[in-house]
């Protein structure tokens, strides 16, 4: 029998939870749940099943993102992602 680590949730679990924390802050701005974002896109990028660059770097810019929002002053990117000065759309 395979043992279930529940320190390393599923990458679908963190981005339906990631989804349903975005939507959640849409509706009442609470900076607890932005804290939550940012841990949560903080798990997905270090996820060892997480492959892609492309969505380590995301999740990196988000997370700049993300703690900067409560603090009202816009994300520094370069300072996340000083390899790549390419801007992801």
């Amino acid at each position: 029998m395979d043992s279930i680590n529940i320190l390393e949730p599923e990458i679908e679990t963190l981005i339906a939870s990631i989804f349903y924390l975005m939507s959640r802050y849409a509706d009442i701005n609470d900076p607890e749940i932005a804290d939550a974002i940012d841990m949560h896109l903080k798990l997905l990028e270090t996820h060892p099943k997480l492959t892609s660059p492309v969505l380590m770097k995301t999740c990196k810019r988000l997370q700049c993102h993300w703690v900067n929002l409560g603090q009202n002053k816009p994300c520094d990117y370069f300072k996340y992602d000083s390899q790549d000065k390419r801007i992801i759309h």
